[in-house]
């Protein structure tokens, strides 16, 4: 009787948790109208679209130290993308960047950055800029031999002056190859060991659902920072992740917020007027150039 239950058992099919429709990510807009005062239900109506200023201004209100005692919080942005790419039904992937900030700002990451290059002038350049091993041809060749672990450092960096040797490390280094388009392969060493040691890391997460929906969320400062600064740092972030559109009909980015815990409120910015034109215009240029020598190269 009991080997019977038990083959029973076996054949139980496990409970859904959940029934319903999956629910979009996306922060909707569609059907709703402006609000026609200052008071207004906000699943009804459209998100009101606050200056950077004002946005950053209502956070400090609430994290003053009369309400929450916290203006050391970190400002995050978090922003919605359009991940289409040129050609219809394809997408972009998943991308990653790091950006050197105009204003740099302490962050609880602790990043450890490998620095390759030769000449004991460019080495103490890159040891002052606060590399955590810098060395040349001699630390390739424990890397190769296992002494010396790339999972153990954050970031590589190199300077061209030592890119013949690093061609050894190609097929460990993969997608983390040094190259001057992602700034890690820099005649200025210095610039670059500060860009990946204090810059913003950031990583657009591709919805799993909705093919052309992406979000990133990474932080730009921190609320006791002077409010331009933080604004030049909004700034310079949204510029960079401009530069990974492949497309030219429309921008990467749909919608910005400023995020600031512990306080659950987000504010929509405009972002659109920090968008330098030329920024776009390139990658537009590099686009069709692109497509033209495709096209050359098939006929």
């Amino acid at each position: 009787m009991r080997h019977g239950q038990e083959r029973g058992r076996k054949h139980v099919k496990p409970r859904r948790s959940w029934r319903g429709p999956l629910r979009s990510r996306r922060i909707p807009d569609m059907n709703k109208m402006p609000a026609a005062d200052d008071v207004w239900v906000a699943k009804y109506h459209l998100m009101r679209l606050y200056s950077f200023n004002e946005a950053v201004q209502c956070h400090k209100e609430t994290h003053h130290p009369t309400v929450l005692d916290s203006l050391d919080s970190t400002l995050m942005a978090h922003l919605e993308l359009n991940m289409k790419a040129t050609k219809k039904n394809k997408f972009i992937e998943k991308f990653n960047g790091t950006i050197g900030m105009p204003y740099p700002f302490q962050q609880e990451e602790d990043r450890t950055v490998l620095a390759l290059c030769k000449g004991d002038a460019i080495q103490q350049e890159a040891t002052k800029a606060g590399a955590t091993l810098v060395g040349g041809s001699e630390i390739i060749k424990q890397i190769l031999a296992g002494t010396i672990s790339l999972k153990d450092y954050t970031m590589l960096v190199a300077h061209p002056n030592i890119l013949p040797e690093l061609t050894a490390l190609r097929g460990l280094l993969k997608k983390r190859f040094p190259n001057v388009r992602d700034g890690n392969l820099n005649p200025d060493i210095a610039v670059a060991v500060h860009k990946f040691k204090q810059g913003i890391m950031y990583s657009a997460v591709k919805d799993d659902l909705e093919l052309d929906f992406g979000t990133i969320d990474t932080p730009i400062g921190t609320l006791e920072m002077d409010t331009k600064h933080l604004e030049e740092n909004f700034s310079a972030l949204v510029n960079d992740i401009e530069t990974r559109n492949p497309a030219t009909a429309h921008s990467l980015i749909t919608k910005a917020f400023l995020i600031c815990p512990p306080y659950p409120e987000r504010f929509k910015v405009d972002f659109g007027q920090y968008i330098i034109k030329s920024t776009v215009d390139n990658t537009a240029e590099e686009s069709d150039d692109e497509e033209s020598n495709t096209a050359t190269a098939s006929n």
